[in-house]
C-alpha cells in the first residue's frame, strides 16, 4: 500500500469518526429536548389542576394549536371536521 493509498484509507477513517461523533451529539440533543418537553409538560399539567383559569388558558391554546384529530382527542377536544 503506497503513501496515497494509506492516507486516503486515514480519511475514511476519519470521516466514519466524525459522522459516529455527530450521530451521538445529535442522539444527546433529541433526549435532552425530549426531556424538556417533559418537564414543561408535566408543569403544565400540574398547573392546570391547581387552577381552573389556567386551565382553560391552555385548553384554548391547544384548541388552536392542535390540529390532529388523535392529538385534539387526548385533550378532550372536539375533533376538526376535514373538507
Amino acid at each position: 500500500m503506497n503513501e496515497l493509498e494509506r492516507l486516503l484509507e486515514k480519511e475514511k477513517q476519519i470521516k466514519a469518526k466524525i459522522q459516529a461523533a455527530k450521530s451521538r451529539e445529535s442522539e444527546k440533543q433529541r433526549k435532552l429536548e425530549t426531556r424538556r418537553k417533559i418537564l414543561i409538560g408535566a408543569m403544565v399539567l400540574e398547573g392546570m389542576k391547581n387552577s381552573e383559569e389556567y386551565e382553560s388558558k391552555i385548553r384554548q391554546n391547544l384548541d388552536k394549536y392542535l390540529t390532529k384529530n388523535k392529538d385534539r382527542v387526548l385533550f378532550g377536544l372536539p375533533e376538526i371536521k376535514e373538507g
